[in-house]
């Protein structure tokens, strides 16, 4: 049976703490990294890592969800590290993680960055240029929906769009555990679909929640706000009803 531990990340931006949660699965056979956090942060995720007793020596696959900066910011630094952990996405994805094709956010903020004023104008340049600096990735593999991402198949990819096209979560089947990605989100008000201001799709959004609602779930964790920990399945069933 696989364990399953969220790691802060931190980072102090515009003076105020922001706090990412990439996920680590592990077994006596396996260790699966989902997402890899901020750039310039593989340090201070090895010492959380650590601090969890976990040794990151045995990461041998790192899945990344979406290509977002905050997801892929220190994947180059992860691969470099630990060459023999295998880099999976989906096939969608994929064309982003490398560099074959440009990045989606950053399109987006370019095309806008005229419409905006002020301190807007401002986050999206600064937002622009931490895009840019992130170094594409190789990805060795591509998994599909229901794909096993385990050896032993208790570890799947589930396709959930929306949040951006071609986003994976990935669900434990053994503990019933749903790592969201961004597809979903903890706030102060509880569990969140994905947030509008960064989803290129709300309607595909709101139908990958329908459908990871279906899944037998003890556990969400999301990328933005951590791990849910008030009756998951009833939060994401009325989430789902919502929609």
């Amino acid at each position: 049976m696989f364990t399953v531990k969220a790691v802060n990340i931190k980072i102090i931006k515009d003076g105020a703490e922001q706090v990412v949660n990439p996920s680590i699965i592990y077994n006596d056979d396996e260790m699966i990294l989902v997402d890899c956090g901020y750039p310039d942060t593989i340090d201070q995720f090895e010492s959380e890592a650590k601090r969890l007793n976990i040794d990151m020596n045995r990461l041998n696959k790192i899945v990344i969800t979406h290509h977002d900066w905050d997801h892929i910011g220190s994947l180059r630094d992860f691969k470099e590290r630990y060459p023999n952990a295998q880099i999976m996405s989906s096939a969608v994805q994929a064309e982003y993680i490398t560099g074959e094709k440009p990045s989606l956010r950053l399109e987006s903020l370019i095309a806008k960055i005229d419409t905006l004023e002020g301190k807007e104008k401002d986050f999206a340049a600064q937002r622009i240029e931490i895009i840019r600096s992130v170094e594409d990735c190789q990805v060795d593999s591509y998994v599909e929906d229901n794909e096993a991402i385990s050896k032993d198949g208790d570890v799947v990819c589930i396709d959930t769009p929306g949040h951006m096209p071609g986003h994976i979560s990935v669900y434990v089947k053994s503990s019933k555990t749903l790592i969201a990605g961004d597809a979903m989100n903890v706030t102060e008000h509880g569990l969140r679909g994905a947030n509008p201001l960064f989803t290129f799709d709300m309607e595909e959004a709101s139908r990958s929640i329908q459908k990871m609602s279906n899944l037998e779930i003890e556990r969400i964790i999301c990328y933005h706000g951590g791990e849910y920990k008030n009756n998951s399945q009833v939060a994401i069933k009325r989430l789902a009803d919502k929609q």
